[in-house]
């Protein structure tokens, strides 16, 4: 019963493709090259062949297998991105300080700028790696921090160098922010590669795993 459903599934599968291929080859040779109606049915009865052919072919369905695994990682990563600057978003409000409010919101607008160059050109993900496995997270603990610091200046003066390094902090951000959406942009990235993983570093000792 179980081969059965998914030998109907495989057919169902090949049919799709071939079938979709085939109204794709029609549209094209009838619209686009204006041919007659028989020659591009006959045509395109035979790109449905071809593509439930492939849809046969094992190295195909393993490409394809991989195309979707790849597709869904990646579309993982990026909405779980999307909502950690949403999370810096909304502390943006408890921030006193005007410059550094200011300071965030521009990283959140560089943010989401990231996370859209990336959804329309999906070959530059894997250039913004260390932006999704270290600085977004870095990101809302130095904010974190700095939110917690700030209230205790209204009590405790001493704590007043842990804030100037936090802002520090926040500044070298800036700059790691502004570094990666150049390196969607510039081919020649390994110098950019470098400065990325150099500010990283700075940050992680003050601390900021």
């Amino acid at each position: 019963m179980i081969k059965t459903q998914n030998k109907e599934k495989e057919v169902a599968s090949k049919t799709i493709i071939g079938g979709g291929l085939a109204t794709i080859s029609f549209l094209v040779l009838f619209f686009g090259f204006n041919l007659s109606i028989i020659s591009s049915a006959i045509l395109s009865t035979l790109s449905f062949f071809i593509g439930y052919h492939l849809a046969s072919n094992k190295e195909f369905k393993n490409a394809t297998k991989a195309f979707k695994a790849r597709t869904n990682y990646q579309s993982s990563v990026l909405n779980k991105a999307f909502r950690k600057i949403q999370i810096v978003e909304e502390k943006v409000v408890f921030i006193n300080d005007h410059e550094i409010k200011s300071k965030i919101n521009c990283l959140v607008t560089i943010g989401y700028k990231i996370i859209d160059n990336i959804r329309n050109q999906p070959e530059t993900f894997q250039s913004a790696k260390l932006f999704f496995n270290y600085y977004l997270d870095a990101t809302i603990k130095i904010l974190d921090k700095y939110l917690s610091l700030q209230n205790e200046t209204l009590y405790i003066s001493s704590v007043s160098d842990s804030l100037i390094k936090t802002k520090e902090l926040i500044n070298i951000m800036d700059t790691a922010y502004r570094k990666q959406l150049e390196k969607l942009y510039d081919k020649d990235i390994l110098e950019l590669d470098i400065e990325l993983k150099v500010l990283a570093n700075t940050i992680k000792m003050e601390g900021i795993k």
